[in-house]
């Protein structure tokens, strides 16, 4: 085994030997970075602290096991879990489940295989009904601006 291997061996025995009393966190797996915030998970929870360092914030706090947070694509402060558990009683815990749908359209694999997007469809559908339900009228345009006063 080379040095660098005996090494964090070395360190990390240490650190298995050391009480979890008296032990401070050194690693945290699979943390996020989105702009200037790291998300990570640490006790099942997810939390988030600033790039800089600082006190960390729990975005989470029930029975369930979160793992691999993530930021959104834009840097947001949104994190979404890749896993659910479930709880004491049985029934599933999804965090960052959001809202659920007012009106429900099965994206069934035939039509997507198909080339079609029955979700964009209907939802084509509603806007042009919600259009000819409560029509709008464009604002007349303007004169001319005057340009050479």
């Amino acid at each position: 085994m080379s040095n660098g291997l005996n090494a964090a061996a070395a360190v990390i025995a240490a650190s298995l030997l050391t009480s979890s009393a008296d032990a401070q966190t050194k690693l945290l797996p699979y943390p996020d970075i989105g702009g200037d915030r790291i998300a990570f998970c640490y006790a099942g929870d997810v939390w988030t602290v600033a790039a800089k360092g600082g006190t960390a914030s729990r975005l989470t706090a029930h029975p369930g096991v979160e793992q691999f947070p993530k930021f959104s694509l834009d840097g947001g402060n949104a994190t979404v879990p890749l896993s659910g558990t479930n709880d004491v009683d049985g029934s599933w815990v999804i965090e960052g489940h959001g809202v659920d749908p007012d009106i429900v359209v099965e994206n069934d694999p035939k039509s997507v295989i198909a080339g079609r997007d029955p979700q964009l469809e209907r939802a084509v559908e509603e806007l042009v009904r919600k259009m000819d339900a409560e029509p709008m009228r464009l604002p007349k345009k303007p004169a001319d601006p005057v340009k050479t006063k």
